[in-house]
């Protein structure tokens, strides 16, 4: 885009972005007013689950034989956002599958797991979904699934249509042997084509509601669409105003990247207040997964407490997390104390992880409450509040 000669007036940013804040307001109002704010899924701690929301959600919209009454429209409706022609999947005989086992995983690696979602007809013609919101990608697990069926129709599906890890992929290519779908576009636009079709049905198309705010949310989209238009007639209402937010966009990452070292500095802060030692590892590109926040209670030799994203910007968890994985078994007696001491959660323990929770209501980083609460002051309590009470639950234990 080509400067103008003369820099634009602070008073221009002030004013526009006076204008946004006083739309923003607005709208807010209107959502309270109108209960928009009241998700179900929020209040129930469901957002990022992958399994017990979203692989279970969608799969029971695809059902012919679902409890939603409308047998294989919700199906059609998805063949038709994948642009798969009608011709090649009977619908009518669909059924559908979360979880799916198809053996145990092989010591190469190549075959086995479980599919997140598979869509099947009675000639045995496949649509296999993986699924992830915000979890890691696992070994050669596409190379598994396309090994399953290789003429089945493979998507990976993610928030924004991200490419898979080549550890999950291997030598696959996308478009030929699987292809890339995102809640975003694809399911959001599918969604919509359900809300439509079941208008007349009031508690099927408020559940369709819930759920496309929830998307919109985790995919940082303004879940008002008339907001979105007003601000957009509000940026090219003039050459100035459309400069001016191109010039905030450019710079958004800088002004991220000055409370990142605010935090950065409050971080330090705690550690001396609490006695340990830290690690801060996180870089404002959001470039590389499982970056964070750890913190080394004296005594602790192979374990921490950490702060970590599970996705670039995304699902921020808390816990209590492995130094390195290639110590070994940790000993049972360690898994079975912390257990006993904290509640458990759906994610469960894994290699890494004895114990972790979801960081709400800032796992989402590519949104604005994040920043906000590190403007406020409010980041830096919330961080030492989770590390004290780890610190004062296992006071008696070395890890």
């Amino acid at each position: 885009m080509k400067r103008s000669i003369m820099p634009i007036p602070i008073l221009t940013f002030k004013q526009l972005i006076n204008k946004v804040k006083k739309l923003n307001r607005r709208y807010e109002q209107l959502a309270a007013s109108s209960g928009e704010n009241f998700n179900i899924f929020h209040i129930l701690k469901l957002q990022s689950s992958e399994t017990r929301l979203h692989s279970a959600f969608i799969a029971e919209l695809l059902n012919p034989k679902g409890t939603h009454g409308l047998k294989d429209e919700f199906l059609k409706l998805f063949l038709k956002t994948l642009e798969i022609k009608p011709t090649d999947f009977n619908t009518q005989t669909a059924t559908v599958d979360i979880e799916l086992h198809v053996g145990a995983i092989g010591k190469n690696y190549e075959t086995g797991g479980r599919i997140d979602i598979c869509i099947r007809d009675t000639s045995q013609r496949k649509i296999i979904i993986e699924n992830k919101i915000y979890a890691p990608d696992q070994r050669n697990q596409l190379v598994r699934y396309h090994n399953y069926d290789n003429l089945a129709n493979l998507y990976y599906l993610t928030l924004d249509g991200e490419k898979p890890e080549e550890t999950s992929s291997g030598q696959l290519k996308i478009n030929d042997h699987y292809k890339l779908i995102s809640y975003k576009k694809d399911i959001l636009e599918w969604l919509h084509l359900c809300r439509e079709r079941a208008v007349v049905q009031p508690i099927l198309r408020e559940s369709f509601t819930q759920y496309i705010n929830l998307i919109k949310h985790l995919t940082g989209q303004t879940i008002n669409d008339y907001m979105n238009e007003e601000v957009a007639s509000l940026i090219t209402e003039n050459q100035e105003n459309l400069e001016a937010a191109f010039i905030l966009y450019n710079t958004l990452d800088h002004a991220c990247e000055r409370l990142l070292n605010k935090l950065k500095i409050e971080v330090s802060e705690i550690a001396n207040e609490l006695g340990v030692e830290y690690n801060f590892d996180i870089d404002i590109r959001f470039n590389k997964r499982f970056k964070g926040i750890s913190f080394y209670p004296e005594g602790w030799e192979r374990l921490k407490i950490a702060f970590q994203f599970q996705s670039y910007d995304k699902d921020l968890v808390f816990g209590i997390a492995r130094k390195e994985v290639e110590s070994g078994a940790l000993p049972s007696i360690w898994i079975i104390t912390i257990s006993q001491r904290i509640q458990a959660n759906e994610r469960g323990v894994n290699e890494w992880w004895p114990f972790h929770e979801a960081c709400e209501p800032y796992t989402n980083w590519d949104l604005y409450e994040p920043w906000a609460a590190i403007i406020s002051g409010e980041m830096k309590r919330f961080i030492k509040q989770k590390v004290e009470e780890i610190l004062e639950l296992f006071k008696d234990q070395k890890f």
